[in-house]
């Protein structure tokens, strides 16, 4: 079970084994349809690679999920899983095509680099699952492109590896989505997926760089980019402001954009859907663009793109004046003293006072979720004075009236 505590959004315990039920469906799908067709041998190396790989990764965060693991033992279970898909498929990134002036790449770096893009693309899935919906939703769009893809230039076996994710991820979301029966993948889940679109993704550069017919793309290495935009995004925006306020960049906190964007009062699906559907705008935008230069698009992506997935809650740096300042609240003080220890002088006249508190702007839902503050619990963090104060507490609206009566009682307290 995921346990509540300060930093996790839901407020009861959710099973987090939604991991094995997806890696059962999907291992079931891909083996029994490579048995039924009848693979040649290239391709059963392959089957019987990805499927290896991918149990060494499920059981890695399977563990993770029980009793916990070291971040340390789960980045060599990523490295081991890379290396062995690497070495008996030879499934490489030859060619950065032209970015940075840079074609061809020799043997070693071809190797080092495709195994920094699998540590990658693993840990940027993992890091997205932190909503409901998100991780499974960019799954299947991901895997849906790749399958779309595949079968159009008749490579069967990563389209029926792509096509059985999509398939297994969308039963997992029917529960992942649900609101009496909720599930989430935990690490067995989002591990093991990780690394099966990493594959995906690497297979889709390899296959389009050899293409010379049938359904092919000038800018393969940017639609890459695009369809697994927002976990790379994320995880890099995290990264560096993780590491600018002095902190580890590995360090769990609450300043992703999909917690950024239920901080604006966006519900789970509604902000699943935004960044579905901007993820959707970012791959059209780069196939639309895909005959520019290589490097334009690059820097069109690096300067738009943030702020598509971001715009929603960057306005929250200008916050209306109004809403900055402190809200006024009027107290009646009771016939002990209880309100010592907010002036003891007003307190001794045991008349009215006038306390100004700080409270947040935003959304009284997320308020209380995540204990807030609000204008009803004045004194809740003063230990143990709130069972003997009796007080009644009026929130002043901001009307002339209103302060007028405020400007009349501070003058009686003046005069008495």
């Amino acid at each position: 079970m995921d346990v509540p505590d300060n930093r996790k959004i839901h407020d009861q315990g959710v099973p987090t084994h939604g991991g094995l039920g997806i890696f059962i469906a999907f291992s079931l799908a891909v083996l029994m349809t490579a048995l039924i067709k009848g693979l040649v041998q290239a391709d059963l190396i392959k089957v019987i690679s990805l499927f290896l790989c991918s149990l060494i990764l499920f059981f890695f965060g399977l563990k993770d999920d029980l009793v916990g693991l070291a971040p340390k033992k789960k980045f060599a279970g990523q490295v081991i899983a890379a290396l062995i898909v690497i070495y008996f498929t030879d499934v490489r990134i030859h060619s950065l095509e032209g970015i940075f002036g840079i074609g061809d790449l020799p043997y070693l770096v071809s190797l080092l680099f495709t195994i920094f893009v699998f540590l990658l693309i693993i840990n940027a899935y993992n890091l997205i699952d932190g909503i409901d919906g998100l991780a499974g939703s960019i799954a299947v769009l991901a895997g849906s492109f790749f399958g779309i893809f595949f079968l159009l230039n008749d490579y069967f076996l990563p389209g029926l590896v792509s096509l059985s994710m999509v398939a297994a991820v969308l039963g997992f979301l029917r529960f992942n989505l649900s609101r009496r029966k909720r599930l989430f993948m935990g690490d067995s889940g989002s591990l093991f997926l990780g690394f099966v679109l990493a594959w995906l993704g690497v297979e889709f550069l390899a296959t389009s760089y050899s293409l010379s017919s049938g359904f092919t793309l000038s800018n393969p290495s940017m639609l890459l980019l695009a369809i697994l935009c927002y976990p790379l995004l994320d995880t890099l925006r995290v990264f560096v402001i993780r590491t600018l306020q002095g902190r580890s960049p590995f360090s769990a906190d609450r300043n992703h954009i999909h917690h950024r964007l239920l901080g604006i009062g966006l519900t789970h699906k509604q902000a699943t859907l935004y960044i579905v559907l901007t993820n959707l705008v970012t791959v059209w935008i780069v196939f639309s663009i895909r005959d520019l230069n290589i490097n334009l698009q690059l820097l069109l992506m690096l300067t738009l793109f943030p702020f598509m997935y971001t715009g929603p809650f960057l306005r929250i740096w200008r916050k209306p004046k109004e809403l900055r300042k402190p809200v006024e609240l009027m107290v009646e003080n009771s016939d002990d003293n209880t309100f010592d220890h907010v002036k003891p002088a007003a307190a001794a006249k045991r008349s009215r006072l006038y306390v100004t508190k700080e409270v947040r702007t935003g959304p009284v839902a997320t308020q209380k979720k995540h204990g807030s503050p609000t204008n009803t619990a004045v004194d809740k963090e003063r230990k143990g004075t709130q069972t003997i104060v009796h007080k009644r507490v009026e929130t002043l609206n901001k009307t002339k009236l209103d302060q007028e009566e405020v400007e009349k009682g501070n003058s009686r307290l003046k005069s008495g």
